[in-house]
């Protein structure tokens, strides 16, 4: 059974989180006047402790952007209104087959001897998948952070180099998409 959990991701855009470290009042440690109004906001504004998502919905919807060679397709353009937040989906899919077998025998009057071997085979499918557009038409698979620290690497804020400039949709993976496979196998002898 899958297990997932969502969150807010963003490209090119400030981060909406109320809770992000630049918008608590302890950022503003060097100005003590900013420092006490934002945090009597937080004391008494309850919507400074929310995510404005009618804010997330607008930045989206005035978003008009024109994607070239868009899903690495030369010559493909793709235009509407970018999504700069989503919600996504962090999923962990997991298949695990467990057996356990162990065998019991009296030899004589005295002694039990019990044997067993286990086995475990799991395979855990790990992905991000893009579950609300916030009123977009699309959302580009680009990583903003590698973009960012590798400048002068054009592939560097590519997520997926099989598919540059991904166009992506409700429903779709993005980022990540991998397998880990964990095969374990054990036995014992007991002899009393």
């Amino acid at each position: 059974m899958p297990v997932w959990e969502e969150q807010t991701s963003r490209y090119n855009a400030p981060d909406p989180r109320p809770d992000y470290y630049r918008n608590l009042p302890s950022y503003y440690n060097n100005d003590p006047y900013q420092q006490q109004q934002i945090a009597a906001l937080w004391q008494n504004d309850e919507n400074v402790r929310q995510i404005d998502w009618q804010h997330l919905y607008d930045v989206n919807r005035a978003s008009f952007e024109t994607i070239r060679n868009a899903d690495g397709i030369s010559g493909n353009t793709v235009s509407g209104r970018r999504s700069r937040y989503i919600v996504e989906e962090r999923v962990t899919n997991t298949k695990r087959f467990n057996m356990n077998m162990v065998y019991n025998t009296k030899i004589g009057e005295h002694f039990d001897f019990s044997a067993g071997a286990s086995m475990q085979n799991q395979i855990n499918n790990y992905y991000k998948k893009v579950n609300d557009l916030l009123g977009g038409e699309f959302y580009v698979d680009l990583n903003q952070f590698a973009e960012r620290d590798f400048p002068l690497n054009p592939s560097a804020n590519q997520n997926n180099l099989n598919r540059p400039n991904g166009i992506l949709h409700e429903g779709d993976r993005f980022g990540y998409d991998y397998d880990i496979h964990i095969q374990r196998v054990a036995t014992w002898v007991q002899g009393v």
